[in-house]
C-alpha cells in the first residue's frame, strides 16, 4: 500500500489547487451565489489536513482534535454554499452547531478518555455521511428552482461520498470486540484515497455548475429586461410562439393584452428618469400580483408592456386587463419628489381554440388596434379589438 504520508500530501495538493481556483472565481465574479462559501469550506478542509500531517511537529491528540474540526466546519460552509446557490434560505446553523458539539465532545472522548481508532473513524465517517446527506437535499431541484445538470452531479458525489462512509462504518464495525474488518493503517490509507477521489469529483462538479451557472445567466440577460426583470422584446416572440403553439395542441384559447402608460413621458420629464424606472418597476409587481403563474409578462419597450395569457378567452382576458387598470390607477408611486399617480390604456385581443391561422404578429395588430382604440376614446380604459 501507498505511505499515508504520501496519500495526505496528495489530497492536502489537491484541496489547496482546488480551493486556489474557486477563490479566484469568486474574485472576478462575485454575483455567483455560495462561491465564496464552497471557497472558504474547502480551505477549512484543507487546513484540517494540514494539521493531520503536523502530529510529528505538534501533539498527536491537538492534531486530531484541530483537524477534525476544521474538517467539520469545512463541510458545514460547504452544505451552506450549495444552500445559496440553490437560494435557500440560510438555515441550518443550529444543526449544525448541534452536529459539531456532538462531534468533538465524542472525538473527545475517544481521544482522551478512551482512545480507540475504531470509535473515531465510526464517528467521523458519521458526520461526513450527515453533512452529505444535507447537501443533496439542497442541491436537489424543487417545483419552482432553476434546474442545474451538474447540481445533480454534485448530489451523485454526495451520495457516492456518503455510501463510502457507510461502508466505512460498517468496515471499521465488522467483527467482535477489537477485531476489525482491516486494521487502522488499513484504514487510514483506504479513506485518504477515497479523499482524494472525492476532493477531485467536487472540485471539477464546482467548477462544472459554475459554467452552467454563468452559461444560464448569459441566457437570462439576453431574454431579460434589466431593469424590470421580466421578458425583453427579443425573447416575446419565441416565448409567444410557445404559447400559442401549446394552445393550438391542448384546444385552448390564447388571449394577448398590450399594455400603455398614459402620459408617462410627462413622469420621466417632471421627475427624472430614476423616478420613471421606479414607476416602472412597481407596475410591474402590480401587474404580475394580477397574472396567474403560467401566463406570461413581457416589456416591449419604454412603457409599453405585453402579457400572453394561456388557456383564456376574450371575456376572461378583457376582465383581468380591467383588474390591472383599476390596480394601477388606484396606486399612489411613491417616489423623491412625493407621490404620482399613473394611468393605463390597454387593448385586448384573443384567438380561439385550434386557431391555427393566426400568427404572433396577427395578435400583436389587434392588440395595438385595439390599444389605439382606448386612446382616442380618452385614456385610462380596456377595449377589444373588434
Amino acid at each position: 500500500m501507498l505511505d499515508p504520508f504520501t496519500l495526505l500530501f496528495a489530497l492536502t495538493a489537491t484541496h489547496f489547487v482546488s480551493t486556489a481556483v474557486l477563490f479566484l472565481v469568486w474574485h472576478v465574479n462575485r454575483t455567483i451565489p455560495g462561491v465564496s462559501l464552497w471557497a472558504l469550506g474547502r480551505l477549512c478542509l484543507t487546513l484540517g489536513l494540514v494539521a493531520f500531517s503536523l502530529q510529528t511537529v505538534i501533539e498527536p491528540v491537538s492534531s486530531v482534535m484541530l483537524g477534525n474540526g476544521m474538517v467539520f466546519l469545512g463541510l458545514h460552509l460547504v452544505w451552506q454554499g450549495n444552500r445559496a446557490f440553490m437560494n435557500r434560505s440560510r438555515t441550518g446553523l443550529g444543526l449544525s452547531l448541534a452536529l459539531y458539539g456532538f462531534a468533538m465532545m465524542g472525538l473527545m472522548y475517544c481521544t482522551l478518555v478512551e482512545p480507540s481508532f475504531t470509535t473515531r473513524a465510526v464517528l467521523v465517517a458519521f458526520v461526513i455521511f450527515v453533512f452529505d446527506g444535507l447537501s443533496i437535499r439542497a442541491l436537489w431541484p424543487r417545483i419552482g428552482d432553476e434546474v442545474y445538470f451538474f447540481g445533480k452531479v454534485m448530489s451523485g458525489a454526495f451520495a457516492l461520498s456518503a455510501v463510502l462512509q457507510i461502508m466505512r462504518i460498517a468496515f471499521s464495525l465488522y467483527g467482535e470486540g477489537e477485531r476489525t474488518f482491516y486494521d487502522p493503517a488499513i484504514a487510514t490509507q483506504l479513506g485518504l484515497m477515497t479523499g482524494i477521489l472525492m476532493s477531485m469529483v467536487s472540485a471539477m462538479a464546482h467548477m462544472a455548475i459554475i459554467m452552467e451557472y454563468l452559461k444560464k445567466d448569459l441566457k437570462r440577460q439576453a431574454e431579460r429586461d434589466p431593469l424590470t426583470g421580466v421578458y425583453n422584446r427579443r425573447a416575446f416572440h419565441t416565448v409567444a410562439g410557445h404559447v400559442m403553439a401549446r394552445g393550438q395542441r391542448n384546444g385552448d384559447a390564447v388571449s394577448l393584452v398590450i399594455l400603455d402608460l398614459d402620459h408617462f413621458k410627462s413622469v420621466n420629464d417632471s421627475h427624472g428618469h430614476m423616478a420613471g424606472d421606479a414607476v416602472l418597476k412597481r407596475v410591474v409587481n402590480i401587474v404580475e400580483s394580477v397574472l396567474r403563474a403560467q401566463d406570461v409578462l413581457v416589456r416591449l419597450g419604454g412603457e409599453e408592456f405585453a402579457m400572453m395569457l394561456p388557456g383564456t378567452v376574450e371575456a376572461e382576458a378583457k376582465q383581468v386587463a380591467e383588474r390591472i387598470r383599476l390596480a394601477i390607477e388606484a396606486e399612489s408611486f411613491e417616489i423623491e419628489a412625493g407621490a404620482v399617480r399613473v394611468t393605463t390604456s390597454l387593448g385586448v385581443t384573443s384567438i380561439a381554440a385550434m386557431d391555427a391561422s393566426h400568427e404572433i404578429d396577427d395578435l400583436i395588430r389587434q392588440a395595438d388596434v385595439a390599444l389605439y382604440q382606448a386612446k382616442d376614446a380618452g385614456r385610462n380604459r380596456v377595449c377589444v379589438c373588434p
